[in-house]
């Protein structure tokens, strides 16, 4: 399931405000960056720094795959809460399955979905 594009975060404004007054759960895969928001509903961001690759083919693939993950996880989360996810080298190669679990992981330990 697709997150709708009104419910991803795309402006600079919000990405900073997530990172200068967020907290932060790091996992091998990804960093994940959180903070409340004034809204209803939960938005998202994926982000794949050109340190995870060079190539812009291996940084999409990944969006593609977290964006597909966070789809499935996305549904059960709090409202309220604005999240970045920042993926890490260590991701490449991995499946979809492996991703959706550890971002359910994540999210639990973060409060953000229910057990």
């Amino acid at each position: 399931m697709a997150i709708p594009k009104a419910k991803r975060i795309k402006r600079e404004k919000d990405f900073e405000r997530v990172f200068k007054t967020g907290r932060a759960l790091k996992h091998p895969f990804f960093l994940l960056k959180f903070s409340k928001n004034n809204l209803s509903y939960c938005r998202a961001a994926v982000s794949a720094p050109i340190s995870l690759s060079k190539k812009a083919v291996v940084r999409n693939k990944m969006k593609r795959i977290f964006w597909a993950a966070l789809g499935k996880v996305f549904i059960r989360c709090r409202s309220g809460i604005d999240l970045v996810i920042v993926i890490s080298p260590a991701a490449i190669d991995k499946k979809i399955y492996q991703v959706t679990e550890s971002l359910e992981d994540i999210f639990i330990k973060a409060n953000i979905v229910q057990g």
